[in-house]
């Protein structure tokens, strides 16, 4: 049979830069079973429609698959129209995660002839089989497909051990392509490295509120993987490798056994993994760190311990600054991911977020938290899909997809849409200036004659007042700010709209209570409350709040 894979992601996607292991194994796994499989990548070589309906006509298939994660499904749904206007005769089957939990909709609105749910290579292999042969694909786990007015649906497809995936076709797929730094690996990576992604695992054992469970965390055998990393290194040469896991460092055991080989087998590239805080010691470290691992992705998500407990993070915000310095000390770079929009989370507890983040990386050296701030989304599957349906949020699946694919997220919390993007606006401003770091610095060395603000008691108006009084007064300094911030024009607008609170002398503040911490008022207006926190964001930074955590 003649099977078609095509992409589906879109560009400067995550997925631009990663190695496209789905597809890899998918055709793999036909191919040795001896269907003749076509890739159409088409990210790597720019496709426009006319040129992946081109390739449609030229290779004429009886089965196309599409796949991809939930953001795609609309993209899909075009890619479904345009095999069907091209190519009547293909049968169509969609997979991945856009399709795992709820394949009756994407059915309905991408009118695909199957999905598949789930870990996907096993279940098309058979269906692949069964449409060659004209045999019986109704029972097939995994597959779905409407019949008439009914939906079949088989649930998800069945779990295979790891070592039964064959290594990918690297012919199939421009490497060289893959082989670039990314942008979500600048930080650290330069233009000469060589980057290269493999997995380690696939599934993951935490239970968050924002994520897709997916499958139980399994690991592939230690000879295998290590002679899958071999075959790479003797293949494409990488210099840097990053794990595409969710969790690489299921356990301090694992971890430890998992460095410990990369040691014995003399491998010398550097490389990235995800890692829990919970689950990390200074000696895992050490062997971390000698067998090359350059930075570890720690999920921290929030600063305030109850809202970690409501999400079902299971970390504790005393673990994740314990994680970070033993990290430090290793000489391993941190990178943080960071989130606002839990049920009841305040613009106070984003601001703790942010400066924890802030104060977690170090502005002397090239690691910073990449990841950057995002609002919580709301994805099929996740415990939070549940929760906001229980809760009224929306009423069914059909007003779910309209509500996500018009605004892409759903606030939870008691502030606008507005004042939610603007914080995270703010957030994303303040960590791309710290990932920038040699400009970050330039500035802080201009404004070196500013410490003097460094206290709590100064109000945000009295901060503003006395940067634009000193600036006023040294017109060549002006100048140099001036033209720092004018290579980004959102901090240049933030820093004009700050010194327009400084064009007169401000009354101070009142003084806190004796033994109460300067805070902000949940009482204020939500506009107020956004003004204090932006103030408070751009204080802490220009007063060298972000200094390595101690």
């Amino acid at each position: 049979m003649k099977i078609m894979l095509i992409q589906a992601e879109p560009p400067d996607d995550i997925q631009d830069f990663n190695f496209p292991m789905g597809y890899a194994a998918l055709d793999s796994v036909l191919s040795q079973a001896g269907h003749e499989v076509r890739i159409v990548s088409t990210v790597a070589y720019h496709l426009l429609d006319k040129d992946i309906a081109a390739r449609i006509l030229d290779f004429k298939p009886h089965l196309v698959g599409i796949g991809g994660m939930w953001p795609y499904l609309p993209r899909v749904e075009m890619l479904v129209r345009l095999v069907r206007d091209t190519w009547p005769q293909a049968r169509i089957v969609l997979g991945g995660w856009m399709v795992t939990y709820l394949p009756q909709l994407v059915l309905r609105k991408a009118q695909p002839d199957f999905c598949i749910a789930g870990e996907g290579e096993w279940a098309m292999l058979k269906l692949a089989n069964a449409l060659a042969d004209g045999g019986d694909y109704s029972q097939i786990p995994g597959v779905s497909f409407r019949e008439g007015d009914r939906t079949i649906d088989n649930g998800m497809g069945e779990l295979y051990p790891l070592d039964q995936l064959p290594m990918p076709n690297w012919e199939k797929f421009p490497m060289e392509y893959y082989l670039r730094v990314g942008w979500y690996f600048n930080s650290f990576c330069t233009g000469y490295d060589r980057v290269m992604g493999w997995a380690v695992s696939r599934g993951c054992p935490g239970k968050c509120n924002f994520c897709t469970p997916g499958a139980a965390l399994r690991y592939k055998p230690m000879d295998l993987l290590m002679d899958e990393l071999h075959q790479i290194e003797d293949r494409f040469h990488p210099t840097f490798m990053y794990w595409m896991d969710n969790l690489t460092m299921g356990s301090i055991a694992q971890g430890k056994k998992f460095a410990q080989r990369l040691i014995d087998e003399k491998f010398k590239w550097r490389y990235f993994l995800t890692g829990r805080v919970d689950r990390v010691d200074r000696e895992l470290m050490a062997i971390l760190k000698e067998s090359g691992c350059a930075c570890i992705l720690y999920g921290l998500e929030s600063a305030n311990n109850d809202m970690l407990k409501a999400m079902g993070k299971n970390t504790t915000v005393e673990e994740f600054v314990e994680a970070v310095k033993i990290t430090k000390e290793a000489g391993i770079g941190v990178n943080i991911s960071g989130m606002f929009g839990q049920p009841g989370e305040t613009l106070d507890d984003f601001y703790k977020t942010l400066r924890l983040i802030m104060t977690s990386t170090d502005r002397r050296m090239p690691f910073s938290n990449n990841q950057g701030f995002y609002p919580l989304t709301t994805f099929p599957g996740a415990p939070i899909y549940d929760w906001a349906a229980e809760n009224g949020y929306f009423s069914s699946d059909d007003e779910f997809y309209d509500k996500f694919f018009k605004d892409r997220w759903i606030n939870y919390t008691d502030y606008s849409d507005e004042i939610v993007i603007q914080a995270l606006n703010v957030a994303n401003l303040m960590n791309t200036w710290n990932f920038h770091h040699s400009k970050a610095l330039s500035l802080e060395d201009a404004l070196a004659g500013m410490q003097s603000l460094r206290t709590a008691k100064v109000s945000p108006a009295a901060v503003a007042y006395r940067v634009k009084t000193r600036l006023d007064a040294r017109p060549a300094l002006k100048a140099r700010v001036r033209a720092v911030l004018e290579h980004c024009p959102p901090l240049l607008r933030l820093a004009r709209r700050l010194l327009q609170r400084g064009a007169q002398a401000p009354v101070p503040p009142p003084e806190p209570a004796a033994g109460q911490a300067a805070r902000i008022d949940p009482a204020w207006p939500a506009e107020k409350q956004l003004d204090e926190f932006i103030a408070r964001v751009v204080r802490d930074y220009l007063d060298g709040a972000a200094a390595p955590a101690p």
